[in-house]
């Protein structure tokens, strides 16, 4: 998607991606998690790539709230 993230449905006929909301909650985020792990299991480069890309994705898109939520105001 836009995001650069994977989505949250998968068709189970086709293996095409077709939902477009992602996150970092149940189900989303074991597999940013496992992309790290594999490259420090195997040292594949691509594995480190996708996760990279990933992490500068979510740094990018993190929905952050008003400053004074932030300071428990808000």
């Amino acid at each position: 998607n836009e995001t650069g993230l994977l989505g949250n449905v998968v068709n189970i006929q086709t293996g095409q991606w077709v939902g477009k909301q992602s996150g970092l909650g149940a189900g989303m985020d074991s597999f940013y998690e496992y992309l790290l792990k594999s490259y420090i299991l195997f040292g594949e480069k691509e594995d480190y790539r996708m996760f990279k890309a990933a992490y500068e994705s979510i740094q990018n898109h993190l929905r952050r709230g008003r400053e004074s939520c932030n300071e428990g105001e808000g």
